[in-house]
């Protein structure tokens, strides 16, 4: 039985506007799935995943989990965003 997961309909879009570079680093706030997270790993971007939902979490971390070296998912709110991440905001490549 396959999976079946939310495909973003603005994948392209929101690639083209964050111009992901290798190394870079990026925030994805509304994670669910994982699939602009999944498109900015395949240009070999680093992610940090946020998303109030603890299932969609622990879902896209496991559908992901092949780049656990470049993507972290964590259970938060937008207003917390600088405390999860760790870093200031000006020094994110994206978001």
């Amino acid at each position: 039985m396959s999976e079946l997961f939310h495909i973003p309909v603005m994948v392209s879009e929101v690639m083209e506007f964050l111009r992901v570079e290798k190394g870079g680093f990026y925030v994805d706030c509304t994670l669910g799935d994982g699939g602009h997270s999944l498109a900015i790993l395949q240009k070999e971007g680093c992610v940090l995943g946020i998303d109030r939902d603890h299932e969609a979490v622990a879902s896209a971390s496991e559908r992901l989990s092949q780049h656990s070296k470049r993507f972290r998912a964590e259970v938060a709110r937008f207003s917390s965003l600088t405390e999860v991440a760790g870093v200031e905001i000006g020094s994110v490549d994206g978001i």
